[in-house]
């Protein structure tokens, strides 16, 4: 029973607080801050996607590393724990764990269905998430494999 009452605790430490805390943050940033930002926001045209010049490109190009740094870390945390999974299992565990992370692991979809969205909708505006993820996890999965299994074993750096 001792084992069983420290998992709840630890459950709620580490789960329960944490959770709570941070949707009463969300939820209280969206009822004090938003409207602060809305009123802001009004008087500041800001540009439309369609419109994005060069400058917005580049900086989106150069700050879309800050992300993948992130998952890779996330990756090479979970790596002792999924090593002699399949590729596809590797890929599969870590675009979740990031989705889960980033709250677009069926939380978001829900949501978006919640305040008003129709299910297609709310699923094509996950899939703009999702499949980037999944494409960035796959990459990071097979670079990874590649390295371990051919560029290891034939690139020596001793001369460089």
């Amino acid at each position: 029973m001792k084992t069983y009452c420290k998992i709840l605790i630890k459950i709620l430490l580490i789960l329960i607080i944490p959770s709570l805390l941070a949707i009463t943050a969300h939820i209280y940033s969206l009822n004090y801050l938003q409207p602060i930002i809305d009123k802001a926001m009004a008087l500041h045209p800001v540009v439309d996607s369609k419109n994005y010049g060069n400058l917005i490109v580049t900086l989106a190009t150069i700050t879309s590393i800050l992300p993948t740094i992130g998952t890779v870390i996330v990756y090479f945390a979970l790596y002792n724990h999924i090593s002699n999974y399949s590729l596809f299992s590797k890929i599969a565990v870590l675009t979740v764990t990031i989705l889960l992370i980033k709250g677009h692991f069926i939380r978001q979809f829900i949501m978006n269905i919640a305040v008003g969205n129709p299910i297609q909708i709310a699923l094509l505006q996950e899939l703009e998430v999702w499949v980037p993820n999944l494409i960035l996890c796959s990459f990071i999965v097979i670079g990874e494999v590649l390295y371990k299994q051919f560029i290891k074993k034939i690139v020596t750096c001793e001369n460089v």
